[in-house]
């Protein structure tokens, strides 16, 4: 079960009320939990409250009726936000000049070797903190990975090479320090369809996980195309863990799918079927759609339909099964 991003869901009183509704739920093995950066790093470096509210989650998962797994979903920009966006991007990162205004909300310059090293710092001290906690199941160490929203104009300094150069070497960092949880690269597209291709081919290599936060059987983004094999040299279903996302968006909200939005059936068929992904968090929907959209309704096919790409993936070596 994927919360969602709203202000109201940010309150962690409010997701344990959440998380009691499912606390029998034995088909829903874990909640995506979102964490914005500057709730993890109040000012540079300091990490203490965060690491007690992500231990407090843990533990309020751990003591369901049905104990939960916890994955963190960073929350790293501003969407329809005015920088600083400090609700989301911590306010030293703009005072240092490390944000920029795409148009349609708040971004920090992922491509810039200095700020991209301060996230990658913020993410190490997770790691420390709750890396071997049995029930800390990963991380998608990004809000999603396009530039910016609506293909707005990219700031003068930017470029798709050092773009997935940072990507890259984010995702090399930070499955080195997670060693025995997920490292999840949300790839939708990443500048072009090559730069896309070698990025999933990184992130192969080193044991880390991609996936798509928009599950869209009719848009076919570049990484779905990659990860069956239609880019690029390899087919990576089965090969690496992937992990996608069931949001909103796509259940009703924006109409992208046949007759103003898809079923749960049809996101599964695509999922399950044809892109044969490890994990998928559905967002917890109750106000988007259709009935047969929405959470309840969702919750009641979840419990009739698993996953069945249940093998451990070739990059991960030894799933731990406990």
């Amino acid at each position: 079960m994927q919360i969602l991003r709203g202000p109201w869901h940010l309150r962690q009183d409010n997701r344990f009320a959440l998380y009691d509704e499912i606390a029998d739920e034995a088909r829903i093995e874990g909640v995506v939990v979102p964490m914005p950066w500057s709730q993890l790093e109040r000012s540079r470096g300091d990490y203490a409250a965060g690491i007690r509210l992500l231990e407090a989650e843990l533990e309020k998962l751990e003591s369901l009726a049905v104990p939960k797994r916890m994955f963190v979903r960073m929350m790293d920009s501003g969407y329809l936000d005015e920088c600083p966006a400090t609700s989301m991007i911590p306010e030293y990162v703009t005072e240092l000049g490390g944000t920029f205004d795409t148009g349609k909300g708040c971004m920090w310059r992922r491509w810039d070797p200095t700020v991209m090293g301060y996230y990658i710092d913020m993410l190490k001290a997770y790691a420390e903190a709750l890396d071997d906690e049995p029930f800390f199941e990963g991380i998608v160490v990004l809000r999603e990975l396009p530039l910016a929203w609506g293909g707005t104009k990219a700031p003068p300094d930017y470029n798709n090479r050092r773009y997935r150069e940072q990507l890259d070497r984010l995702m090399t960092e930070a499955v080195a320090a997670f060693r025995t949880s997920l490292v999840v690269s949300p790839t939708s597209w990443v500048g072009s369809e090559e730069h896309t291709v070698r990025h999933i081919e990184h992130v192969h290599a080193i044991g880390g996980a991609v996936g798509n936060m928009d599950v869209c059987p009719d848009c076919e983004m570049w990484a779905d195309l990659a990860i069956r094999g239609e880019l690029g040299e390899t087919d990576f279903r089965a090969k690496m863990p992937l992990v996608y996302s069931v949001e909103t968006s796509v259940l009703g909200l924006d109409a992208v799918g046949p007759d103003g939005g898809y079923t749960p059936p049809q996101i599964y068929e695509w999922a399950n079927d044809v892109q044969r992904v490890t994990h998928l968090f559905w967002d917890r929907n109750d106000y988007a759609g259709a009935q047969e959209q929405r959470w309840p309704a969702t919750l009641d096919f979840i419990r009739s339909n698993p996953l069945t790409n249940t093998a451990c993936p070739e990059n991960v070596g030894a799933c731990r099964t406990d």
